[in-house]
């Protein structure tokens, strides 16, 4: 996501600006001063992570909205652009652009959301304010965390689950932790990202080269950076190999969702599954396949 729009900044500006990528100079909710305070000088970050700073931006984190990332994306950045950009929430920063991520789903070891009795107390591990307040909405307790800490509490018990995208899941290799999956049409929550630059070191750049970097972020960047996590989206529907967990002859029911359209109950046979010579499944039932669909 970012590299490629590195090496576009250092093409339109003909190798006058470019940009070197460090180890991490701090953790995630300390990005924002770090450029702020010139120690970085641009940086990728999260504004749920500091979510006493950012308040406006929880427009992008609201649930049931869309979930096609570059649509939600968009409406975001221009809402954000009309109504919320003299509030100067991002002061002491140039603000190149924000975007939200694919929906976030609710992934747990056990419980599915068929009611809330079913998901009751458990802890599930939350990354802002918006999260936070549909987990105890929920009736589930909420553990505060970045991402970066989610694979040590899933898989030594900290937590029960996480309110996450599914591509995540897939990528931090996290599905044999949380093999239930319960989905809602929009996503029950969305992430707000940013990307900014110290506000001295954009000053001291040439007229030229910030004109030319000008016209790779705003809405170029927010449907440039939208459209990759919608691309993940689509690579990643090998999570349904997932969805539904094989146990002896039967598959045991783990997708569930708050639409009545999705199927929460299943009576699929393994004898219905398609497989390769490795004995892997390679397609799925009818009803499997309409479930997934209706799931998004």
């Amino acid at each position: 996501m970012v590299q490629p729009w590195i090496a576009d900044v250092e093409r339109v500006t003909e190798g006058r600006v470019k940009i070197q990528v460090v180890p991490a100079l701090g953790a995630p909710p300390t990005h924002f001063d770090l450029v702020k305070n010139g120690v970085a000088d641009v940086a990728f970050g999260v504004h749920a992570y500091t979510p006493t700073r950012f308040k406006l931006t929880e427009l992008g984190e609201l649930p049931f909205t869309a979930d096609h990332s570059v649509v939600n994306s968009l409406a975001y950045w221009r809402t954000y652009q009309k109504y919320f950009a003299k509030a100067n929430e991002h002061e002491g920063v140039v603000l190149l652009g924000l975007w939200t991520n694919g929906p976030y789903q609710l992934f747990t070891k056990e419980n599915a959301l068929t009611n809330l009795d079913a998901v009751k107390g458990i802890k599930i591990r939350v990354p802002g304010t918006t999260v936070e307040k549909i987990t105890k909405a929920l009736g589930m307790a909420p553990i505060s965390s970045p991402v970066t800490e989610a694979y040590e509490q899933i898989s030594r018990g900290v937590i029960q689950g996480m309110f996450q995208q599914k591509e995540t899941v897939i990528a931090f290799k996290m599905t044999q932790h949380m093999p239930t999956a319960s989905f809602v049409l929009g996503g029950f929550a969305h992430s707000s990202q940013f990307m900014i630059v110290n506000e001295a070191k954009w000053k001291a750049l040439e007229s030229r080269d910030r004109e030319a970097i000008e016209k790779l972020s705003g809405e170029t960047m927010v449907r440039r950076f939208a459209a990759v996590w919608q691309a993940k989206g689509r690579a990643m529907t090998v999570f349904s190999s997932m969805i539904c967990a094989l146990s002896g002859s039967k598959a045991q029911p783990v997708i569930a969702s708050a639409n009545p359209a999705i199927t929460s109950s299943c009576t699929v046979s393994s004898s219905d599954f398609r497989r390769d010579s490795r004995g892997r499944s390679t397609r799925w039932p009818r009803c499997c396949r309409s479930c997934l669909r209706n799931s998004g």
